[in-house]
């Protein structure tokens, strides 16, 4: 009797955030991502390039930063102004500068610039 009680109440537990395939996706706030772009909440956009050795995963903030993951590391730059494109820097010589999908170039301190290459 025990046992049936916890396989009932467990199958419930599960099924419980369960919507059927069609559902979900006609819901109003399902869209289809763009290729090397997966949307996510709150405006942040999330971009794949390659910039040299580097495979660079920048998740974009708006205006306010964007974070950078490439070979086991991670770095939060703050949005700098520029003339064109997306410009984020910090004061240690790191910057990432993004002109659209495509095109971009990643400085980290004491290294030359590496052209990057994105997905669109």
């Amino acid at each position: 009797m025990r046992i049936s009680i916890f396989v009932i109440a467990s199958t419930a537990i599960l099924l419980t955030g369960c919507k059927p395939a069609n559902e979900a996706a006609t819901s109003a706030n399902a869209t289809a991502p763009r290729s090397g772009t997966v949307e996510l909440p709150a405006a942040a956009k999330m971009q794949k390039f390659q910039c040299g050795e580097h495979a660079v995963t920048a998740t974009f903030h708006g205006d306010t930063d964007t974070e950078l993951a490439f070979s086991g590391r991670t770095m939060t730059l703050p949005h700098v102004t520029s003339a064109s494109g997306a410009k984020y820097a910090d004061d240690r010589g790191n910057e990432f500068w993004s002109k659209g999908p495509t095109e971009a170039t990643l400085t980290l301190a004491g290294e030359d610039p590496r052209t990057c290459t994105g997905a669109g």
